[in-house]
């Protein structure tokens, strides 16, 4: 509870830190360009790749089903996420006697799983996005499911990340120019207040008010006449 109650004060701090200091936009703009660069550069084409086969169902609880490449020599398995596929068939559908006969997934990406089952063995081994599947059943036509990307680009297509690392980076640069103009600003003003520190304190009174020499009143000096006049008495 304290922690929480203290984070407010902690992003107004970082606010400042970010904003109010030299050493917080130069690193706020240094950590932009290179972080909008780094995402830029895992740009990459994305490669599909078709099988057929013999595919076992394994239908889980929170969406996401996965099919099992029963023909791999080591354990494979495509996972399918509902929700990114338009339509999806029913969870019964899969289970009663359908059979998976091919489909297609993103050969460049795989990572590993161990989902623990609570009726059936533990699914254990690589597993790869499945993007397009295509089942069939007794009595009916082949019924065929692709994700929307998929549809729009079967081939694949180019998953271009600069658009997004190219703003984070225009921060940056926009940062890095911030830093760099208030600190010639702030050169220029300890400058000026060198140079004042050399002129005489009516020259730096001119200089600060240009318009207080029309205001300036002389000392009158006396009329010599008046003066002699004044001796001779």
């Amino acid at each position: 509870m304290r922690s929480i109650s203290n984070l407010p004060g902690a992003i107004f701090r970082l606010f400042i830190f970010i904003f109010g200091t030299q050493a917080g936009r130069i690193t706020t703009g240094v950590l932009l360009i290179i972080g909008g660069m780094i995402y830029g550069i895992t740009s990459h084409q994305i490669v599909y790749r078709h099988i057929t086969g013999n595919f076992k169902i394994h239908v889980l609880d929170d969406g996401n089903d996965y099919f099992e490449d029963l023909n791999a020599q080591t354990k494979t398995y495509y996972a399918v996420d509902s929700a990114n596929f338009t339509p999806y068939p029913e969870g019964e559908i899969l289970t009663n006697g359908v059979a998976v006969t091919s489909l297609t997934y993103v050969a460049d990406a795989h990572y590993s799983i161990n989902i623990e089952l609570a009726n059936a063995p533990s699914l254990v081994g690589t597993a790869y996005t499945a993007v397009q599947f295509t089942m069939e059943s007794q009595g009916s036509a082949p019924s065929s499911y692709a994700f929307a990307d998929y549809s729009q680009h079967p081939d694949g297509y180019y998953d271009n990340h600069w658009w997004v690392g190219g703003i984070f980076a225009g921060f940056g640069v926009l940062f890095l120019y911030a830093a760099l103009m208030i600190h010639f600003i702030v050169k220029m003003k300890n400058a000026n207040r060198r140079d004042e520190d050399d002129l005489p304190l009516e020259k730096i009174r001119w200089k600060r008010d240009p318009w207080s020499r029309h205001n300036v009143s002389y000392k009158q000096q006396p009329d010599p006449g008046t003066a002699f006049k004044k001796y001779t008495q």
